[in-house]
């Protein structure tokens, strides 16, 4: 609204109005796609959607995302094999009997997956459920990341029961 008022104001700001309308055709394609997306998973795996949709923090989005990130969930023998495929589980190095640190892996290639488990979390700890009390329980032992990294461990747990059960989140 204040960019409209301003382009009113000022018509020769010929690059800001340009900008403006570019910006609102690929907000409008970014949404015309994400319909697309969602309509093409609710006819292909819709029930897998509808079980991700139970999940506190994972919206359609991200349902169908993770869809196409971990669909077959067979393939994954146990949930700590989803947890590494997905990155949420630290590593660590060693060498000449020694072990150094425990990071995250940052040369995966599933670092785009790891970060729509960490959104996920982020959404899911908003609200009073189970994650938010293990995020508070966990927060207070560790940093803020550090303690959505392990909320978003759970929930990748979450996800590959929820989907190898074929029971909704409760």
């Amino acid at each position: 609204a204040q960019l409209r008022s301003l382009m009113a104001l000022h018509p020769e700001l010929i690059e800001l109005r340009y900008g403006f309308e570019h910006y609102g055709i690929i907000e409008h394609k970014l949404e015309t796609l994400d319909a697309e997306i969602n309509a093409y998973c609710n006819v292909h795996w819709k029930k897998q959607m509808e079980l991700l949709d139970s999940i506190p923090g994972i919206g359609s989005t991200l349902a169908a995302y993770l869809i196409a990130q971990v669909h077959p969930i067979t393939r994954f023998a146990s949930k700590k094999k989803l947890r590494r495929y997905a990155g949420v589980i630290p590593c660590s190095r060693e060498s000449g009997g020694r072990v150094y640190g425990s990071s995250l892996p940052k040369t995966s290639s599933r670092t785009k997956l790891r970060w729509a488990l960490v959104q996920a979390s982020w959404a899911s700890v908003r609200g009073k459920n189970r994650l938010a009390a293990y995020f508070n329980k966990k927060r207070k032992t560790r940093k803020k990341n550090r303690a959505i990294v392990a909320v978003a461990s759970s929930l990748c747990d979450i996800v590959y029961n929820v989907l190898m059960t074929q029971k909704s989140y409760s």
